[in-house]
């Protein structure tokens, strides 16, 4: 069930490597797993559907620091 997620994710995160806009060493499995944690987190924490403005937070103030290259 997550592995079609987590296959995207790390897609996306190549693509960002192949461009530059990422760190080359960005590529672990813990990387992929942060936005569904954070998903499942923010459910039931939250006690509600997750929705668009909260990815759009989660990838803004943390996948994009966390990928940054460094430097």
């Amino acid at each position: 069930m997550t592995e079609p997620c987590e296959r995207l994710i790390g897609d996306v995160v190549r693509r960002g490597i192949a461009r530059g806009e990422t760190r080359s060493e960005a590529t672990g499995e813990r990387v992929v797993d942060v936005i569904p944690a954070m998903m499942m987190y923010l459910h039931k924490v939250g006690g509600r559907d997750v929705e668009e403005k909260d990815m759009v937070k989660v990838v803004d103030q943390l996948m994009l620091p966390l990928l940054r290259p460094r430097g």
